[in-house]
């Protein structure tokens, strides 16, 4: 079972490495097409460099740059969380609906209903 799976972005973005580009809203996650090193400015304003990232690899970090200096990887694209609803299976007869709200750069609310369905 993927760890991504429930997720669901509400855009992707061709990224273009630039160590100007500031992304807003932040990227909330980085697929990396091509293996190679990926060298990013987090939301936090930290610079790091991640090496050796595998193909088809999806990094949970949140970036405001994909920086040129020192990114070695191809075809990047950055993923952008929505508040679209995640529908799970939790028991027979209920469906739990989880809503994500963000406000600027921060997850402020995290909200769930239950349905039970009626026979």
């Amino acid at each position: 079972m993927s760890k991504y799976q429930g997720l669901h972005f509400q855009d992707a973005i061709a990224v273009t490495k630039s160590d100007s580009t500031r992304y807003d809203p932040p990227l909330d996650a980085i697929y990396v097409g091509g293996t190679g090193n990926l060298a990013v400015e987090t939301l936090g304003g930290n610079v790091v460099t991640f090496a050796t990232i595998a193909a088809s690899t999806v990094l949970p970090v949140r970036a405001i740059r994909v920086l040129d200096t020192g990114t070695t990887a191809t075809t990047i694209v950055g993923l952008v969380l929505g508040a679209i609803p995640a529908i799970k299976q939790v028991a027979a007869a209920t469906a739990v609906t989880e809503y994500i709200t963000r406000a600027g750069n921060a997850i402020v609310e995290r909200s769930t209903t239950s349905i039970i369905a009626r026979g």
